[in-house]
Formats: C-alpha cells, sequence, structure tokens
C-alpha cells in the first residue's frame, strides 16, 4: 500500500485528477458482474465483451459499482491529526503505544485520498453535474490545511526520541531526514495552495452547462439557450441547426477567455508560491520540490537537441511520408467490445502476468471506455483508489484504430499502479509506464489485425512519438517562460508572447503558435511543469520498442523490470540504468532515436554514424 509519506506529497502538489499519480459507455455496473452464473456465455458473442473466469486478486477490490463515496469530514480529520501530533510531542506514552495510534490514523489519509479519485472519474464522466464538480472543489481546496496538518504530525515523529523506529516500523527509509528539520507548510503557503486549488477546479469546471454566452440578447449558459431553441424550432429544423453552429462558436470563444484568465490566475499565484519557498522562479521550484529527478538546465539542453537533431527528421518525414499518410482513409468503425476483446487476447498470447491484471480489470469494472459526448471530458486518465486497492482506467475513444494505443497507454499505467499499489518513484517513469507499452504492444497486434490497419498504427504512432517530442519540449519550452516572468509581468499579452518565443526555442516559426488557445492543454493548468515527462519518457519507449523489434521478448523484459521495480526510493536515470536502457539526457540518444525512426519508416539514415550531416 502507498506509504503515508508518498501520500503528503502526492496530496501537495498533485491534482487530485492524477491522485496516487489518466468500461462501458454507460459507466460502471453495465458489464455483467463477475459472479453472473451466465457470464460465460458472453464469451462466444463477437458483441460483448469477453469477462475472464472470477479470482480473488487478494487486494480487497470490489466491483466498480459498489464503491460509496461520502464527503470527507476535513475538520474532524484535522482535529485527530493534530491530536495526535500532541501526544507524540508529549511523549508520555510507550513506543508501541505511539506507533498503534499513528497506524490506527491511516484510514483517514486512505479515505480521503480515494473519495479524491472517485470525485474526479464522477466529475469526468458528466461535466454538466454540478454535484460532482463542488465536490471535486471541494476536497481539491481543502487538501492544503490537511496537508499542513499531516505534516506537523510527520515533524513531530522525525523529532521525537522513537524517531528512528517510527522509519524502520511505519514511515520508511529517508522519513527522518525529510522532516526532521521542519516542514513547508506555513499559513500563507496552505492559503496559497487552496487558491491554486480553486483556480484549477474552475478550470476543470469549464463546460458548456458552466460557461455563459450571449445570444440575441440572451445571456445564459450554452446548454440553456440551445435547450430554449431545441424547444421552440425543434431538434431537425432548419433554424436549430443554423443557431447550434452560432452558439458552438460562441461557446468555444467564451471557453478560451475563461481558460486564459484562469491561466494568467495560476502563473501569478505560483509565482507567490515559489517566492514563499525562496526559489527565483516557479520552473526552479517546480524541477526542484515537484517531479522531476534531473534539473532546468538539462532540460533546457533536451529542448535544444530536440530542435538539433529531432526537427529535421520530423519535419522530412512529414514531408515524404506522414501527409501522404494522413490523407489516406483512417480504419474507423473499432467498437469498445473488439477493442477491449483484441487488446486482452493479445496480452494473453504474449504475456500472462498482464492479462491477468487486465483480467482483474474487466471483472472488477475498472474501466471507463466510452465515445466523446458534450457531458463527458475529452480525457483519458488512470487513478488509484487507496480504500479497494485498485486501479481505475477512464478512456475517451475517437472510434478507430487509434483508441488501441489510447487503451494500452493507460493500462500502462493501471498495471503500474496494480503492481506498485498505487505508489509512484517518478512521473518520468509513470510515463515509461504508459508510453512504453504503446510500443510494446505496436510490435505484437501485428498479428491480431489486418495488415493495413497494422501499417497505419505503426506509421501513426511513430508520427506522434516525433511529435510528442517536439511539441511536448514546445510546451515545456512556453512554461520555462512563463514561470520565469516577475509578478508584475504576468498578464495575457506577455503570455501570448512567451507562446511565440517558446515556438521559435524549439525551430518553428515565431508566429506558429500565434495565441494562447493553441495551448489549451489541461496538464499546463493542472499539472505545471509535467509535460516535459512526455518527451523524456517517449526516448525510452522507442528504446524498448526497437529493443523488442531487434531481440523477441527483450524490450518486455526491460519494461517488466521498471514496472516491478526493487528499489522505489532510485531517481528516474538509475531506475533506467538498472534495466539496461539509456538516459534521454545522454549525449546524442536523441540524434539515434531520430535516425531509428527514419530508418524503421523509409529504410535509410537520416545521420551519418560519423557526423551530423544528412545522409538520406
Amino acid at each position: 500500500m502507498k506509504s503515508l509519506i508518498s501520500f503528503l506529497f502526492a496530496v501537495v502538489f498533485v491534482s487530485a485528477a492524477v491522485f496516487g499519480l489518466t468500461s462501458c459507455t454507460e459507466g460502471p455496473g453495465t458489464v455483467c458482474e463477475p459472479d453472473d452464473p451466465d457470464k460465460g456465455n458472453e464469451k462466444d458473442d463477437p458483441t460483448s465483451i469477453k469477462i475472464p473466469d472470477f479470482k480473488d486478486y487478494g487486494r480487497g477490490t470490489v466491483d466498480f459499482a459498489k464503491m460509496t463515496y461520502s464527503r470527507p469530514d476535513f475538520n474532524s480529520a484535522i482535529l485527530q491529526l493534530d491530536s495526535l501530533t500532541d501526544i507524540i510531542n508529549k511523549n508520555e506514552l510507550s513506543y508501541q503505544m505511539q506507533l498503534n495510534k499513528i497506524k490506527s490514523i491511516e484510514h483517514i489519509y486512505i479515505n480521503v485520498s480515494s473519495m479524491a479519485s472517485l470525485s474526479n472519474i464522477y466529475a469526468e464522466k458528466n461535466k454538466s453535474d454540478l454535484y460532482w464538480s463542488s465536490e471535486y472543489a471541494y476536497i481539491s481546496t481543502n487538501y492544503p490545511r490537511f496537508s499542513q496538518s499531516l505534516e506537523k504530525l510527520f515533524i513531530a515523529c522525525a523529532n521525537s526520541t522513537y524517531a528512528q523506529e517510527f522509519e524502520r516500523d511505519f514511515f520508511g527509509k529517508g522519513f527522518v531526514q525529510k522532516y526532521k528539520d521542519g516542514g513547508i507548510y506555513s499559513d500563507k503557503v496552505v492559503a496559497l495552495l487552496s487558491e491554486e486549488a480553486k483556480y484549477e477546479a474552475e478550470y476543470s469546471a469549464i463546460s458548456k452547462s458552466t460557461v455563459n454566452i450571449t445570444y440575441s440578447g440572451i445571456t445564459d449558459t450554452y446548454d440553456n439557450i440551445i435547450s430554449y431553441y431545441r424547444d421552440k424550432y425543434g431538434s431537425n429544423s432548419f433554424e436549430f441547426a443554423a443557431i447550434l453552429t452560432y452558439c458552438e462558436e460562441l461557446y468555444k470563444i467564451a471557453a478560451y477567455e475563461k481558460s486564459a484568465q484562469i491561466l494568467v490566475d495560476l502563473v501569478k499565484v505560483r509565482r507567490l508560491i515559489s517566492d514563499e519557498f525562496g526559489y527565483e522562479s516557479y520552473t526552479n521550484f517546480a524541477y526542484d520540490a515537484i517531479y522531476h529527478d534531473y534539473t532546468k538546465e538539462e532540460m533546457t539542453a533536451f529542448i535544444s537537441n530536440t530542435r538539433r537533431y529531432v526537427v529535421p527528421v520530423y519535419v522530412r518525414l512529414m514531408s515524404l511520408v506522414f501527409n501522404q499518410f494522413e490523407n489516406t482513409m483512417l480504419p474507423s468503425d473499432l467498437d469498445t467490445p473488439t477493442l477491449i476483446n483484441t487488446v486482452y487476447d493479445t496480452l494473453k498470447e504474449y504475456d500472462g502476468d498482464m492479462s491477468e491484471v487486465f483480467s482483474y480489470m474487466l471483472q472488477h469494472n475498472l474501466y471507463d471506455i466510452g465515445s466523446s459526448s458534450d457531458d463527458r471530458s475529452d480525457l483519458s486518465f488512470t487513478t488509484y483508489i487507496d480504500s479497494y486497492n485498485a486501479p481505475y482506467l477512464f478512456i475517451t475513444t475517437e472510434g478507430n484504430i487509434n483508441d488501441y494505443l489510447t487503451l494500452m497507454h493507460e493500462f500502462g499505467h493501471f498495471q503500474d499502479f496494480y503492481v506498485n499499489y498505487g505508489e509512484q518513484t517518478s512521473i518520468d517513469l509513470s510515463e515509461v509506464s504508459s508510453q512504453g507499452l504503446e510500443f510494446l504492444m505496436l510490435t505484437k497486434l501485428k498479428d491480431n489485425i489486418s495488415e493495413k490497419d497494422y501499417r497505419y498504427l505503426k506509421y501513426s504512432q511513430l508520427k506522434n512519438s516525433l511529435e510528442i517530442l517536439v511539441y511536448q519540449s514546445f510546451y515545456a519550452a512556453f512554461e520555462h517562460n512563463i514561470y520565469e516572468l516577475s509578478y508584475e509581468a504576468i498578464t495575457l499579452d506577455n503570455l501570448n508572447r512567451q507562446v511565440s518565443k517558446a515556438a521559435k526555442d524549439i525551430g518553428f516559426s515565431p508566429d506558429f503558435y500565434s495565441d494562447l488557445r493553441y495551448v489549451m492543454i489541461p496538464h499546463i493548468y493542472l499539472y505545471p511543469c509535467y509535460v516535459q515527462s512526455y518527451s523524456t519518457s517517449a526516448t525510452v519507449a522507442l528504446e524498448l520498442y526497437f529493443m523488442e523489434k531487434e531481440n523477441q521478448g527483450s524490450g518486455f523484459e526491460a519494461y517488466k523490470k521498471l514496472i516491478d521495480r526493487d528499489d522505489s526510493t532510485l531517481s528516474f536515470e538509475a531506475q533506467l540504468e538498472s534495466a539496461s536502457l539509456t538516459s534521454p539526457f545522454e549525449k546524442d540518444f536523441l540524434k539515434e532515436i531520430a535516425d531509428m525512426i527514419h530508418y524503421d519508416i523509409l529504410g535509410a539514415h537520416y545521420y551519418t554514424t560519423s557526423n551530423n550531416q544528412n545522409a538520406a
């Protein structure tokens, strides 16, 4: 189970949307129950999801439909934590009695984390459901003061005469060193983190049921205006179709404007947070305190090498292959049962361990895979529900073969959460879990889909990998720029200017991204300085792919070593080294990866082995 110390790290800086860290279209419980005696009859029906025979996995997981939500009582929880802190500080009880009391409050933080995950899942299932969006906002804005009380308890334990025993018997390695000299939660920090969470919740709640537009002199939410004119003219009328099209554009403009202002507010409050911690910029704070085991300078060099080595290969392949490839017919009409059954059959054929985890997911309905709708979030994510020791996978599908890769991406997270009980070592390694499985399964799906579909999927995935390297590095450069601004300089105009600067940094023309609407991606709002993890992990995922192609089984072996890690305290690069994989920051590695992609598609090298000249 996730340790209490790792829980505190999560609640400080990670939104509830990826807590611990991203099914059927009708939601949990609509697939047959795992213990349904007639379930076996569905196995011969190609239109149904094949549910494997139920088995007890020993995790205490129940069907998702049976998981219950109750709003956490933060005042009561904080009172219990503060009372226990007083007991530890007074040190009047025996060690065993104090340890027992510490263990007795474990259910408090497990409940808080679980309710955070459940509220987020339901909020993303239906963004027009104001109950769930308000629950999500309530929990996320109360996290900071809860974390403050939890930290006070940690500091008391780390300074107790029994500190070493507490570390040995409960908290784990590194606990005393981390908290002996105090914590980070001043009242001002708590207030700033709560303000940040408020803006994040506002962004997450943006939908057609919450954003106002003005049409024909009426100002109301998009949903209400559309409902009025649908009733007035009829849903199949020409008049309603014209109003619907016009109001869609009004909504997009209003949503962009609201999002842009929220981003300005977020950058400002994050600047104040980094100032409070004594950092020169929020960028420095994020690299040092939140996500990464590497430095801003290393990532800046990575971005520079992306421009130098990856962008030229991307531009060439777009011209010679991808532009033509994109004009071909996209294989479509992939329904959810076919998607799930094909992936399960492929896993079962090639890896029994992975197929067993997939079986667990199906048997407990720990997924929601559905098509896009006005109310449903377009996000795909995986989270962890601590109370039930259960990961949960959420995907909004496109209805075509690209959904195979999306499912494998999120199942990579799901499997990592399953094996490690929700505990993460680094965001970058977590993204290797997802992108790595995408590429490894690409080598196996070849036998289970048509040759035409496989060729399309391969080109789509390699193109996507190049775009991850290029565009996520662009987003990282953009965040570097905006978080270096002084508080007074944080305005919408200046953020727009930083978009152009970031485009130039990555090798695009300065007007390639002309305004903020092109960077309206959730991570910039909810997970600051996260996007670079997609770029760094993409290089490792590609290395796994080429390993597997060269020597069948070797890529899977290295991947599983990363998932089932022996020492969770190792850094990202140390974990890669333990699996005999290359650091994304190693000299010329990006050049080698870009060249291997070029060769895999065209059968010719882009770079010579002796110099940097174009060899194709």
